[in-house]
């Protein structure tokens, strides 16, 4: 038992990052060797990284990894996405699908859950290099772990930036639309004040003429009483160009005036 845990201490001694991130299936797989105290802190680092710890949901995801391992001589734990659904002997990825692989990945007489506590799994462990299935603790047990990560398709990046040039676009169109809007509304208050300002100027000269024509009319009037009363003789001799205004010129008028002037009364 001594020997076990010397080996295992000095396993995780050895156990340093690796270099490079491994593609298959078009996911990305990076075997990190740096023991970390829990699954939780796994979770936390693949996060940290847009990544989960990997979902090994297939016999063939297995055997490629099983290959990356042996090839880096690998002889730590690594945790990987499962774990076990409460009060069930099942366990569960990380995205919410069952755990569902042959019996032979378990190493043998696994899943046992020793003392009720083992809820993650580890591909691997410290005594030997199969890379078969252990379940164990979630804390206080140290381990690498696999990181997994989906890389964006080229579709996906041309539809982000397709998306974000389109709310460009869709910025730049409102923006400009308002700005039009604001513009075509004060050129119309400014041609309905101008409209406002010649109506206003119109009718005040209208009035101004109405009232020059008032004056005017009582002006002759004024002057047509004071001319026939002082000397009408004056008044019908002379031309009715002499005269300025309606009354004077309006042979009705002065015909009027004459007759006045014959009556023996104004005589």
């Amino acid at each position: 038992m001594i020997i076990l845990n010397l080996l295992f201490m000095t396993s995780l001694l050895f156990c340093v990052d690796g270099e490079n991130w491994e593609i298959f299936q078009g996911t990305e797989y990076f075997i990190n060797l740096t023991a970390v105290a829990s699954y939780k802190n796994a979770e936390k680092d693949c996060a940290a990284l847009h990544a989960c710890v990997a979902n090994v949901k297939t016999i063939e995801i297995y055997n490629f990894l099983n290959e990356v391992l042996n090839h880096k001589e690998v002889t730590c734990p690594l945790f990987i996405g499962g774990m076990r659904i409460k009060n069930y002997n099942k366990f569960q990825w990380n995205d919410g699908s069952e755990v569902s692989v042959p019996a032979n990945i378990w190493f043998p007489g696994q899943p046992n859950d020793l003392h009720g506590t083992e809820d993650c799994i580890t591909m691997g462990s410290n005594d030997t290099r199969s890379y078969l299935w252990h379940d164990v603790p979630c804390t206080d047990h140290k381990a690498g772990y696999i990181r997994e990560k989906v890389p964006p398709s080229p579709s996906t990046i041309s539809r982000n930036q397709t998306s974000q040039s389109d709310i460009l676009t869709t910025t730049f169109y409102n923006t400009t639309h308002a700005t039009s809007t604001q513009a075509n509304t004060v050129i119309i208050i400014a041609v309905l004040i101008a409209i406002f300002i010649i109506l206003l100027a119109a009718c005040s000269a209208f009035v101004l003429r109405c009232s020059c024509k008032q004056k005017r009319k009582k002006e002759d009037k004024i002057n047509l009483t004071s001319v026939i009363v002082s000397d009408p003789a004056v008044f019908l001799d002379a031309p009715m160009a002499t005269f300025q205004g309606a009354p004077f010129r309006n042979r009705c008028f002065r015909a009027g005036v004459h007759n006045l002037i014959a009556r023996p009364s104004l005589r």
